[in-house]
C-alpha cells in the first residue's frame, strides 16, 4: 500500500456530509449546523509527517551524599556531554549496572515530554544544576534548557528552577517558552509539539462518572519511550482505548479524531436523555442560576481575553514572516550576484568608453596640429636662418620645401565622425550599465529594509508569544468554565417544548458514516500491523517462534494464540510484554512506511531491553529488527540503553555510542 492507495479509498468532506444527510433523512445544511453546534470538524486528510531527532544532551552539576564503604564520599563534579546525534541507531552502554544509562534516557524523556523531574531518579535530579537537550523538528534545531541549584529538588521558582524552550535562527537562540515552574513548562511543551506535529487530542467520555477526558502530548510522547513491561501494548495507559488510538495515529488513519468527537457527543446525548426523567423543576431552577453565574464569569474572561494577544494569529503571522524572510534573503543573494556582474560590466564599459574618447581626441589633435603648421609662413628657414625665396610664397606651396600642398581630404572628417559614433555607443553602453547598477543597488536597499522590518517583526512575535502566556491561562479558565457550563446544561431538565431528537439522529448517522469511512482501511492496516507484529515478536523470542501461532490486533484488544492456548497481552509475563512492546514499536514504524500515511515522528528509545529474561540471540534479533527499520526509513532515530554485549559492538560504530568501561560511570 502507498500514500496514493490510502488516498484513493478516502472520501471527501463533501461526500461525508452528503452521506450523513442521506442516512439522517435531512439536508446538508441541517447536518452542518448540528455538527458545528457540537464542535465536530471533519478530519479526512492526514497531515504531513514531521520527525523528531534528538541531537545532543548535556548534564552538569555536583554529586553529593554518596556512600562507599560506610563513608560519605566528598562532593565531585558531574558532567556528561553527547553531541552530534542524528538519525540511525545509537547506544548508551556500560559494563555494569547503575552507571547512568537509564538516567540519560530519562533525561531525554523528561525534555521531550516537558515533564521535570519526570522519570529522572531523585538523587540524580538533586545533583543536577543544568540539563540541556537538543532536538530537531525536521531540520529546525531546538533545545530544552533547565537550570536549578545543585542540591535543590523543587521544580518551581522557590527552588531556583527555570526551564526554557528555544529555537535556533540565524545561529542565535530564540526563546519560545521561558517559565519558572515545571507544571507550566509541561503545558507549554505539550502545546508546542501538538501544534508543530499537527496532532489532535483524543477525547473520551466516561458514562459511569459523567466525565469527559482529554489525552494529548504526554500520552503520545510516552509511546516513543519503552522502559519495561506495562499493561498497554502501545504507550503507557490502557484507559479510554488510548493504546489503539495512539496506534491509529502513528500508523496513519484519517477520521479517527472526528469519530472520537462524535462518539463522545452521542454518549453525552444518551446520558442526558437518561437523566431528564429524574430531574425536577426545583433542580432546574438552581442549575439555571449556576449556569448564569458561570456564563457571567466566562463573559468577563472573554472580554479580558479579547485584550490579550492571539497566540494562533501570532503563530500564523510568524510563519508568514519566516517564509517571506527566506524568500527576501534568497532574492538579496541573487541581487548581490547581479550587482557584482554589473560592476564588472561597468568597469569594462568605462574602459571601452575612455579608450574611444581618447582615440577620437588624439586623432582630432593630430589633424588640428597639421592645420596649424600649414597656416605658418616663415620668412627664414628654422634650421639655418636662410631667407625663404619669395617664389615659394605662392598659395598652396610649402614655404620650406616648395612642395605643392594637397587639398584637405574628407577621409579625416569621416574618420572623426566614426570615432565620435564609437565614443557615443561606448558611453551609451556605460550609462546603461550604470543605470542597472543604480536600480540593483536601490533594490538591495529595499530588500535590506524589508529584511530588517521582518526581523523586527519576528523578534516582536517571539516577545508577543512570551507575553501571550497569560492568554493561555485565561483560555484554560474559559475552557474550564465552558466545561462547567456544558456539564450543567447537560444536567438541566428539559422544558416542556425542548426537543433534542434531531441532534441525536444526525450525530448517530454521522457516527455510522464516519466509522464506515475508515473501517475498511483500518482493518487493512491493522491486518498488516498484526502480521508484522507476529513476525517481529517471533524473531525476538516473545514466546518462541514455534509456539507463537497467531497475533491479531483489534480496536479493543490484541488476541494471541500460543500453541493451542488463546492469550491476551495482559496474560503474558513481564519479559514477554516488554518484547511485545518493542515489536509493536518496530511494527508501527514499518506499517507507517508501508501505508505511506503514517505519522510516527521517527523516535524510539529503548531502556535496557536485554534485562528482561532475554537471550543473546533474542537481543541480537532486536538489533537486526532495528537495523531493518533504519534501512527502510533512514530518517528514523533509535536510541538504546543496554549493558555492553558483543552484539552491540558488532552492530554499532564507536561514533554512535557512549560507553562506560569496567566500573566507570557515564557521568
Amino acid at each position: 500500500m502507498t500514500d496514493q492507495t490510502i488516498k484513493s479509498v478516502q472520501i471527501t468532506t463533501a461526500e461525508w456530509l452528503s452521506l450523513i444527510a442521506a442516512k439522517a433523512e435531512t439536508n446538508e445544511d441541517a447536518v452542518g449546523e448540528i455538527l458545528a453546534k457540537h464542535g465536530i470538524e471533519a478530519q479526512s486528510v492526514i497531515p504531513h509527517r514531521r520527525t523528531i531527532t534528538l541531537t545532543s544532551i548535556k548534564l552538569a552539576g555536583t554529586k553529593s551524599g554518596m556512600i562507599e564503604n560506610a563513608f560519605e564520599v566528598p562532593e565531585t563534579p558531574l558532567f556528561f556531554d553527547w553531541k552530534d546525534l542524528g538519525p540511525g541507531l545509537w547506544v548508551v552502554s556500560s559494563d555494569a549496572n547503575s552507571k547512568g544509562k537509564s538516567s540519560i534516557l530519562n533525561a531525554f524523556k523528561a525534555a521531550v515530554k516537558g515533564k521535570f523531574p519526570g522519570s529522572i531518579k531523585s538523587d540524580v535530579w538533586r545533583w543536577l544544576a543544568e540539563l540541556e537537550v537538543g532536538f530537531k523538528l525536521d531540520d529546525i534545531l531546538h533545545r530544552v534548557v533547565v537550570t536549578k541549584p545543585a542540591g535543590s529538588v523543587a521544580a518551581r521558582v522557590d527552588g531556583g528552577f527555570h526551564a526554557c524552550l528555544e529555537r535556533q535562527e540565524r545561529s542565535s537562540w530564540i526563546a519560545l517558552h521561558s517559565v519558572d515552574d515545571a507544571e507550566s513548562f509541561e503545558i507549554a511543551m505539550s502545546d508546542f509539539f501538538m501544534q508543530e506535529l499537527g496532532f489532535e487530542k483524543f477525547h473520551a467520555y466516561r458514562t459511569a462518572t459523567d466525565t469527559k477526558r482529554t489525552h494529548g502530548w504526554p500520552s503520545m510522547a510516552s509511546a516513543l519511550f519503552i522502559s519495561g513491561a506495562g499493561p498497554s501494548l502501545f504507550g503507557e495507559e490502557v484507559v479510554d482505548g488510548l493504546s489503539i488510538r495512539l496506534l491509529q495515529l502513528f500508523i496513519g488513519l484519517p477520521w479517527i479524531s472526528t469519530y472520537s468527537a462524535i462518539n463522545i457527543c452521542v454518549k453525552q446525548i444518551e446520558a442526558e436523555s437518561a437523566r431528564i426523567s429524574d430531574m425536577s423543576a426545583r433542580a432546574r431552577s438552581g442549575i439555571v442560576a449556576e449556569i448564569a453565574e458561570l456564563k457571567r464569569q466566562k463573559e468577563a474572561l472573554l472580554r479580558e481575553r479579547a485584550e490579550l494577544p492571539d497566540r494562533s494569529e501570532i503563530h500564523r503571522r510568524q510563519r508568514e514572516d519566516d517564509r517571506r524572510l527566506a524568500a527576501v534573503r534568497e532574492e538579496r543573494l541573487r541581487s548581490l550576484g547581479s550587482l557584482s556582474r554589473l560592476e564588472e560590466e561597468f568597469a569594462a564599459a568605462s574602459s571601452g568608453y575612455n579608450a574611444a574618447r581618447n582615440l577620437r581626441q588624439q586623432i582630432e589633435d593630430e589633424i588640428s596640429a597639421g592645420h596649424v603648421f600649414r597656416r605658418l609662413h616663415p620668412r627664414t628657414c628654422p634650421s639655418c636662418d636662410a631667407v625663404v625665396p619669395a617664389s615659394r610664397a605662392e598659395h598652396g606651396t610649402c614655404f620650406l620645401c616648395g612642395e605643392k600642398e594637397e587639398p584637405s581630404s574628407d577621409e579625416a572628417s569621416a574618420r572623426i565622425d566614426t570615432l565620435k559614433e564609437d565614443e557615443k555607443e561606448a558611453k551609451k553602453a556605460k550609462d546603461g550599465v550604470d543605470l542597472e547598477i543604480d536600480k540593483t543597488r536601490a533594490r538591495l536597499d529595499d530588500l535590506d529594509q524589508e529584511i530588517a522590518e521582518l526581523e523586527v517583526r519576528i523578534r516582536g512575535a517571539e516577545s508577543a508569544l512570551i507575553e501571550a502566556h497569560k492568554s493561555a491561562e485565561v483560555d484554560g479558565k474559559i475552557l474550564a468554565l465552558a466545561g462547567g457550563i456544558e456539564a450543567l446544561e447537560r444536567a438541566l431538565p428539559p422544558e416542556s417544548k425542548k426537543d433534542s431528537g434531531p441532534d441525536a439522529r444526525i450525530l448517530k448517522a454521522a457516527l455510522d458514516v464516519t466509522q464506515t469511512s475508515f473501517q475498511g482501511m483500518q482493518q487493512t492496516v491493522l491486518d498488516h500491523f498484526s502480521k508484522r507484529l507476529h513476525e517481529i515478536a517471533s524473531k525476538i523470542g516473545v514466546v518462541g517462534v514455534e509456539h507463537l501461532k497467531y497475533v491479531n490486533v483489534k480496536t479493543n484488544r490484541i488476541d494471541i494464540v500460543q500453541g493451542n492456548t488463546p492469550l491476551t497481552f495482559g496474560k503474558l509475563n513481564s519479559g514477554e510484554q516488554l518484547r511485545f512492546r518493542i515489536a509493536a514499536a518496530l511494527a508501527a514504524v514499518e506499517t507507517a512506511n508501508w501505508s505511506g500515511a503514517g505519522r510516527h515522528p521517527g523516535l524510539i528509545v529503548l531502556d535496557s531491553p536485554a534485562a528482561h529474561e532475554m537471550s543473546s540471540d533474542d537481543f541480537g534479533a532486536i538489533l537486526t529488527g532495528l537495523q531493518t527499520i533504519l534501512k527502510d526509513q533512514p530518517d528514523i532515530q533509535i536510541i538504546v540503553g543496554a549493558l555492553m554485549r558483543p552484539q552491540i559492538s558488532a552492530a554499532v560504530s564507536c561514533e554512535h555510542m557512549k560507553y562506560a568501561h569496567d566500573e566507570d560511570n557515564l557521568f
